[in-house]
């Protein structure tokens, strides 16, 4: 049932950002099997959820449809399923595999919504752990389980019974770093000190200091870093241990690494001045970001960034321009909050950037600017981004255009949404569902709506996504301005016609009937779209979507012939279709025709 709203969120982010690394869990896996099929051969899906408060433009790619009415986050799919049924009483069964069983079902869904028993389940592990016959292997799980469980406010009691085996002094020491919590210090002191800790220890205990050691712990961390045996691994992470602990005399310790020959030296002396602010310190990052070790120099540039924002105006020309996307990155945050005339010019190259965060922080500064007075400005660099003709800068042209609720660019984003790129032309199209009102730039998008339905009606071969999703977005401009004129090819979506005319743009076309015949009683109409919603064989039901928007137009309609309908075909909350059928029949009480 949720194939085809799964299949178009997946296909949009496949098309738009298939250069982008992201992954969700798929909702509901239990309840539709096909869902999880559709998830894994598209790999790659986006979430389109809601915002519960209504805002001046919707998303970059939901349609108007997906948030209006605004029905909450109905079509959020990134969210963890719920949890399922734990009886928390069974952690005190008889039965050894069952009380493990318990234990592991909580380490997997303590984190999900409908699991409310945490209170009382680490009250039974407590418990349960404290009985010295309960077998190892039951308290191993039922010590996951309370690391989870747990904030730290029961850290003694959890090292107390930790002690008793390796494998739960493991898992309670991660909660401990986790937690930030203190009672590990006395520990990972006696392993400092110790003459021989095995390397696992010892590594857990740097990672310790890293959260809660204290000035007196310096001198252990650093005769681990000095230690010919430590291992390249242990010196990094007691360097990070020291800079977490001291924050201004670390730099003769840093100018003594730097003067061997350590392979990390760089990137060990980045993490020990990693809190500094003095000059000396600067001097020294400073040198490890004109260095040729990329994870030290991004170290290092972000300590600058941090506590030296006085040095910043005069590195800000090299690292808006610096290969390493990370020093852009921090420039570009530098100028977040003071963009002046003079900084749009050197920002406006970035919209164009290959890194997309870059691309998005330069974007949004320029936003800022422009909401700050600098709207001139910003829209020669506007200009000048689309004189370049780069897709990468393309697309923030336009989600700046729309942010900005430019109207008079409207004749560019027709042209643009007919651009071969589909991230543009995508957002194009997007940007005119949201921007067009003038009646040329309607009549212009009507006549490209006309010449889809068309080729979708002549069967001249499939299109491609992104043109259906095109399609899709410029059929709402024609809704979203009434345009009465497209009323009969809009009717044309209506009929199922084994799907050829597109689901997104059937349903589509199906709101933009509503917002054109709204107000308007038209029985004929409303019992085309009740049918679409009855039409549920085995075999080849109605899509999702076209549903979905059918149950949004009987509730804009208010007629109450449709009111069996939508309670027989609609449902009922928490899923797309029962909250829009909910707020359907809400909306025919309200207006009582």
């Amino acid at each position: 049932m949720y194939f085809d709203t799964m299949l178009h969120r997946s296909t949009v982010s496949i098309i738009v950002g298939f250069r982008r690394m992201s992954s969700i869990t798929p909702k509901r896996l239990a309840s539709f099997c096909i869902l999880f099929v559709c998830t894994v051969i598209l790999g790659h899906t986006r979430s389109f959820s809601q915002s519960v408060e209504p805002k001046p433009i919707t998303q970059p790619l939901h349609h108007a449809w997906e948030v209006q009415p605004n029905l909450g986050n109905i079509w959020d799919i990134s969210e963890n399923p719920r949890a399922p049924t734990i009886h928390v009483e069974e952690l005190r069964s008889s039965e050894i595999q069952q009380r493990i069983d318990v234990a592991q079902k909580i380490c997997l869904h303590h984190d999900r919504s409908g699991f409310d028993a945490r209170i009382p389940a680490l009250q039974i592990i407590l418990e349960r752990l404290r009985l010295p016959e309960e077998p190892i292997l039951v308290k191993r799980s039922m010590m996951s389980a309370a690391c989870l469980l747990d904030d730290g406010s029961h850290a003694a009691e959890l090292l107390d019974v930790a002690r008793e085996d390796p494998d739960m002094q493991s898992t309670l020491e991660r909660a401990l770093i986790r937690w930030h919590s203190p009672m590990g210090l006395a520990l990972w002191r006696s392993r400092l000190q110790s003459e021989q800790p095995t390397s696992h220890a010892l590594r857990f205990a740097l990672e310790g200091m890293q959260v809660v050691g204290e000035p007196s712990d310096i001198p252990s961390l650093v005769r681990i870093l000095r230690a010919n045996a430590s291992t390249e691994l242990e010196r990094i992470l007691a360097a990070h241990a020291i800079g977490s602990v001291d924050h201004s005399g670390g730099v003769p310790l840093a100018r003594e690494v730097l003067a061997t020959e350590l392979s990390n030296r760089y990137w060990i002396a980045a993490n020990l001045l990693q809190h500094h602010d003095s000059e000396d310190a600067y001097n020294i990052l400073l040198s490890v970001v004109d260095g040729d070790q990329d994870s030290a120099r991004r170290k290092a540039a972000t300590s600058i960034a941090q506590h030296f924002p006085s040095r910043m105006p005069e590195l800000l020309p090299a690292w808006l321009i610096h290969e390493d996307s990370k020093l852009r990155s921090l420039a570009l945050q530098s100028l977040s909050s003071n963009v002046q005339p003079g900084g749009i010019a050197s920002q406006t190259p970035l919209l164009n950037d290959p890194d997309a965060d870059v691309r998005t922080l330069a974007r949004k500064n320029l936003i800022t600017a422009a909401n700050n007075g600098l709207q001139a400005e910003v829209n020669e660099a506007i200009n000048s981004t689309i004189d370049r003709g780069q897709w990468r800068g393309l697309e923030q042209a336009i989600l700046m255009i729309a942010s900005l609720r430019d109207t008079q660019r409207c004749d560019i984003l027709l042209q643009l949404a007919d651009h071969t790129q589909p991230e543009v032309h995508l957002h194009a199209a997007w940007a005119l569902m949201e921007l067009a009102s003038d009646p040329i730039v309607v009549e212009q998008v009507f006549e490209r709506c006309l010449a889809l339905t068309q080729r979708l009606e002549s069967d001249a071969g499939p299109l491609k996504k992104s043109e259906i999703i095109r399609g899709s977005f410029l059929i709402e401009v024609l809704g979203r301005n009434r345009f009465l004129a497209a009323l009969p090819m809009l009717q044309k979506y209506i009929p199922k016609q084994d799907f050829k005319m597109g689901n997104l743009t059937r349903a589509s076309a199906i709101w933009s009937i509503a917002q054109i015949k709204k107000g308007e009683d038209d029985p004929g109409l409303r019992e085309q779209f009740m049918a679409r919603m009855k039409d549920m064989p085995p075999m080849n039901p109605e899509n999702y979507l076209v549903r979905f928007a059918c149950i949004l137009a009987l509730g804009e309609f208010g007629f109450p012939d449709a009111m069996e309908t939508l309670a027989n075909y609609g449902g009922d909350p928490p899923g797309p279709l029962g909250t829009a059928s909910l707020w359907a029949r809400e909306q025919i009480r309200k207006q009582g025709k």
